[in-house]
């Protein structure tokens, strides 16, 4: 695995994942910090990734699976080039706001829950 990004709670690497069919999909693997783990309730953590294994939306990156290996979180998903989110917003000066947000999401029934977010 290549090492693609890092930050205070985990790094992330670009790796492969074999499909159904055989192909290597490329994948995106988030691995917690050592020192963050112990910060992190994993049980909430763990329900908020089943929660998220539900979510198909085409403007949301595929959440694949998680794993431990020696008792570290790993979270893997879809790989997106183009750089972190962070990098496009502050190269492309992009500004996102409640109404970019809401406008991605205007098919599907989370937009209410981010119209209650933007009041507040």
């Amino acid at each position: 695995m290549k090492l693609i990004g890092k930050g205070f709670t985990a790094k992330v690497y670009k790796g492969s994942f074999k499909t159904t069919g055989g192909d290597d999909a490329p994948v995106a693997v988030k691995i917690l910090n050592d020192d963050y783990t112990p910060l992190v309730n994993t049980a909430e953590l763990v329900d908020e990734l089943q929660v998220l294994s539900r979510v198909h939306h085409g403007n949301v990156v595929a959440y694949i699976g998680y794993t431990y290996i020696n008792r570290t979180l790993h979270i893997v998903t879809e790989y997106m080039d183009g750089g972190s989110l962070h990098d496009y917003i502050r190269n492309e000066k992009t500004i996102l706001n409640c109404q970019h947000i809401y406008s991605a999401f205007r098919n599907d029934k989370t937009k209410r829950i981010f119209q209650i977010f933007c009041l507040y």
